[in-house]
């Protein structure tokens, strides 16, 4: 796939969330004018990111992307009552009342100490799998970049196929995946690669 792809990826994506939140919007009695607001935004986030461009459909929606602020809808006659949709409360009903609860006393217990993690997160006793390939990212300076401002980093999203390592050399097969370069990103279906380091 080609970065002519990238831009209607996401605008298929952009538009399937905001019909999936519409719903959303509407149950927790939220003002739709905010729907076309949130979208705009995303657009303009993707576009300052340079990843994606969105002319196409600038030109075909002319200025119905902008966010245009009209006067609320009339409503209609409610007869004198006014109803607020308020969200339902999601906690279970029918549990223990507070004075069902049983009393236990803590005194003939002793407070076990928890053990501490190590800089690494793990507690003493938890096993480390292939922790030589494992590598900690700090050791390559990337969130030093990413704080400082240096710029983007290279990365690839993607399901792997297969994996083969020889001393230094790598042969990978990636699947179904994008990958961020030079700000912009790519989609594929197939990737194959060799590396050496």
């Amino acid at each position: 796939m080609s970065n002519k792809i990238v831009p209607t990826v996401y605008r298929a994506i952009i538009d399937d969330v905001i019909a999936n939140v519409s719903v959303d919007f509407e149950e927790y009695g939220m003002d739709e004018d905010l729907l076309p607001l949130l979208q705009s935004k995303w657009e303009h986030k993707l576009l300052a990111t340079k990843v994606a461009d969105f002319a196409d459909r600038d030109t075909e929606a002319g200025a119905s992307s902008q966010p245009t602020h009209q006067p609320p809808a009339a409503r209609p006659p409610t007869n004198g009552v006014e109803v607020k949709a308020e969200p339902e409360d999601l906690r279970i009903r029918g549990g223990a009342s507070e004075d069902t609860k049983p009393n236990i006393a803590l005194s003939d217990v002793a407070p076990q100490p928890r053990p501490e993690p190590n800089a690494a997160g793990l507690l003493p006793g938890d096993e480390v799998i292939d922790s030589d390939l494992d590598d900690s990212d700090d050791e390559l300076g990337i969130d030093d970049g990413i704080e400082n401002g240096e710029g983007d980093i290279d990365i690839v999203y993607c399901v792997y196929d297969k994996v083969q390592r020889v001393k230094n050399k790598w042969k990978t097969v990636f699947k179904d995946g994008m990958i961020h370069i030079n700000g912009k990103d790519y989609l594929f279906a197939k990737c194959q690669g060799e590396f050496e380091w």
